[in-house]
């Protein structure tokens, strides 16, 4: 198949690796690092992996009008996905998937589709994997098979897209999961991954200082918001995701995993390695879920308020 990537990241980079890897025929734009993927080619250090690979994809600055593209993908922090909504309703495409941590997604959809040249399916995406940039590669961590979760902002994903993605996706290391409601997907991720992050933030990236009582105080802050979204109306996906903040057993084993990746390297990348690059986005998050709050009566949160403190200080 024909591919687009815009956005060729540490996030592209690894969806570009994989598409690549399956044979089909990837193209990506890049502007920042052009001329280093045109001459070098995209390489990346798979931490877990123990190995480093290098895929040499078409790269362009910007994709022509006049290319037929079986789907485009936009691999973008959230603070920049909005600069290529123009170029995504006029690609010449069937389906656009805009992945990453879109809080503003049904504006960006609505805007894909006034403005699209010809029908198109908008869908939404995230990709379970993080890393950094390390000077001419990117240091990706990622499991044996990558969660690729997927699908439209509300209700089902049409038979057609199901196929073409499934098909996109077969011979790689990425297993879609296919999320019914990804409006509430993304509003639910914010619940897990802030109170890790503020703590990251307070901590000053020195995750392996975190005790249990700061482990604790993570998992209730996520709880809080849990609680929260749910009484704003948000569906918890995936679903019965906010069991493993209730207490039981599973709480007890998101509590032990929180406590391992402060301890080792899993820390370091997923957490500590996004925040300390990623530091617009991590603001852009906090700003519109503290936007959301503000919209829906701005409900107590006391452990999540108490822990946003020292991501606030850290930004003064």
């Amino acid at each position: 198949m024909r591919v687009l990537i815009y956005g060729v990241g540490v996030l592209g980079a690894t969806l570009l690796h994989e598409l690549c890897k399956a044979g089909h025929e990837v193209t990506g734009v890049a502007r920042s690092q052009y001329d280093q993927f045109v001459n070098h080619g995209v390489k990346i250090r798979h931490y877990y992996q123990h190995k480093t690979t290098i895929d040499h994809p078409k790269i362009v600055k910007s994709a022509g009008l006049n290319q037929h593209y079986d789907i485009v993908f936009s691999v973008m922090q959230a603070t920049q996905q909005k600069g290529v909504l123009d170029a995504l309703a006029t690609v010449d495409t069937s389906i656009v998937v805009l992945v990453g941590n879109n809080l503003e997604s049904e504006e960006m959809e609505q805007y894909i589709q006034e403005h699209a040249v010809s029908p198109r399916s908008v869908l939404f995406g995230f990709q379970d994997s993080g890393g950094h940039r390390k000077d001419d590669m990117f240091v990706v961590g990622r499991l044996p098979v990558t969660l690729f979760n997927v699908g439209k902002l509300h209700g089902s994903v049409e038979h057609k897209d199901i196929k073409l993605l499934s098909d996109l996706f077969a011979h790689t290391s990425c297993k879609l999961r296919w999320i019914s409601d990804m409006y509430g997907y993304y509003w639910c991720h914010v619940a897990e991954i802030m109170p890790y992050a503020y703590m990251c933030y307070g901590m000053n990236y020195e995750l392996k200082k975190i005790t249990r009582k700061d482990v604790k105080q993570i998992v209730q802050a996520s709880r809080e918001a849990f609680t929260f979204l749910e009484e704003s109306g948000i569906a918890v996906m995936p679903p019965k995701e906010n069991d493993y903040y209730m207490p039981g057993i599973k709480c007890k084993l998101m509590s032990a995993l929180y406590w391992i990746m402060a301890k080792t390297s899993l820390g370091e990348i997923f957490i500590a390695g996004h925040c300390r690059y990623a530091p617009a986005e991590m603001k852009y998050i906090d700003q519109k879920f503290d936007e959301f709050r503000k919209a829906h009566g701005y409900k107590e949160m006391p452990v999540w308020d108490e822990l946003r403190k020292g991501f606030l200080c850290y930004f003064k």
